[in-house]
């Protein structure tokens, strides 16, 4: 009578232990870049079925701090069907500037065979924008304080030329005008020695001009 139960027990066993559905599914952190502004950071994460049969999953994801703080969590799935593969949605944390770590896992209904890729791990790190914006704005002005001395020069150039009568006075001035009019009221602030410069170059121009006819 104990061989029959031990039979029945075995029978009841086997198909539980050597039929049960196998699989492999990897979950990956997508990010563009390990480094971000505040204002730029996102990341997703994807499940893919690597090997066996759709079946439901279940995932967590934390962003932990230098210090190993968790600072965000995020549960995307919580026993949701999954056929191929699975995205998140994208998400924006507003993190302060610093070393981070996204640590994502999954937990599958099957009977998953290779757990090491079932966690992806990915550091990150938030920097300020304000650097990266001023030294943009620095190098815009230099630019433009660079493009107005070319501009000051030419307009010497021209008036050597007038000395010696190739060019009208008149036109160069006219020329000179509309050259600066698309100067803002900021440039013209910063620039205004070099509009004195101008000015007075303008006026010495004149008085040659007029001396060399006195004396022709």
């Amino acid at each position: 009578m104990r061989l029959v139960f031990a039979v029945i027990a075995i029978l009841l066993f086997l198909p539980h232990a050597s039929f049960a559905e196998e699989c492999d599914y990897k979950v990956q952190i997508l990010i563009e870049s390990p480094e971000f502004t505040k204002e730029n950071f996102k990341w997703r994460m994807k499940a893919e079925r690597i090997s066996g049969k759709p079946t439901n999953i279940t995932a967590i994801a934390r962003i932990e701090d230098s210090s190993g703080n968790e600072v965000k969590s995020y549960n995307p799935w919580t026993s949701l069907p999954i056929s191929r593969q699975k995205t998140s949605n994208k998400y924006s944390p507003n993190l302060a500037e610093g070393d981070y770590k996204i640590i994502s896992e999954i937990n599958m209904g099957c009977d998953d065979t290779n757990k090491t890729n079932n966690l992806d791990i990915k550091p990150v790190r938030i920097k300020s924008g304000n650097n990266e914006n001023k030294t943009n704005l620095a190098t815009d002005d230099k630019d433009k304080l660079t493009e107005s001395n070319k501009e000051y020069e030419n307009t010497i150039n021209l008036l050597t030329q007038a000395k010696g009568g190739n060019v009208p006075l008149a036109g160069i001035a006219d020329d000179t005008n509309k050259k600066y009019e698309y100067i803002s009221s900021n440039e013209k602030a910063k620039n205004l020695a070099i509009y004195s410069l101008l000015g007075i170059s303008i006026i010495l121009g004149i008085i040659l001009i007029g001396k060399g006819k006195h004396q022709l």
